[in-house]
C-alpha cells in the first residue's frame, strides 16, 4: 500500500493490506486512519503505531509552540540593544621588541 487510493481498491472482508517501508510518516498515518474506518487489516501494524505516536508527539509539540505569545516588539528591541562586552587583554604575552 503506497497511497490512500489504494485503499478503494480492498475488500476488508477477503483482504488486509501491508503499508509500505518507503511510505513517509504523514501518508502512513493517513492510510492507518483510512483503513481503521473501513475497518481493514493492516499485517504491519506494530511498525505503524509507533511512527504514528512519534508523529502525534511532534503535531502536539508544534502546537504548544504555536501557543506561546509571541515576542513583542519592545522586547525584540531590548534584545538588540544588549551592551556588547569589552574586549580583554590577555595576560602573559611579551612583545618582541
Amino acid at each position: 500500500m503506497y497511497n490512500v487510493e489504494q485503499l478503494k481498491e480492498i475488500d476488508s472482508k477477503k483482504q488486509a493490506i501491508r503499508i509500505a517501508h518507503t511510505v513517509g510518516k504523514r501518508k502512513k498515518a493517513r492510510i492507518l486512519a483510512e483503513a481503521r474506518k473501513k475497518k481493514i487489516t493492516i499485517l504491519n501494524l506494530k511498525e505503524i503505531k509507533e511512527k504514528v505516536e512519534e508523529e502525534k508527539e511532534s503535531i502536539e509539540e508544534t502546537e504548544k509552540e504555536e501557543e506561546k505569545p509571541e515576542r513583542t516588539e519592545e522586547a525584540i528591541g531590548k534584545e538588540k540593544t544588549k551592551p556588547k562586552q569589552k574586549a580583554r587583554k590577555r595576560k602573559g604575552r611579551m612583545e618582541e621588541q
